[in-house]
């Protein structure tokens, strides 16, 4: 997997962190609403690069 987006909101994501460290994803994206300190910190210590922004914006915006 190249790039995991993200639209699952903080309360929920945390069930996710394990599956998504083990999916080993090239990039994370955290869309708006779905920032989560804990899985940022997870992301970090894994050297999976993320960034905080919005998929639609950056497909609009040639920035994917």
């Amino acid at each position: 997997v190249d790039t995991l987006s993200l639209y699952v909101g903080p309360q929920n994501i945390h069930l996710l962190i394990s599956d998504i460290l083990k999916l080993k994803p090239g990039r994370v994206i955290l869309n708006p609403g779905t920032e989560s300190e804990e899985l940022k910190t997870a992301l970090h210590n894994a050297r999976i690069p993320f960034q905080e922004a919005c998929t639609l914006v950056l497909l609009k915006t040639n920035q994917f």
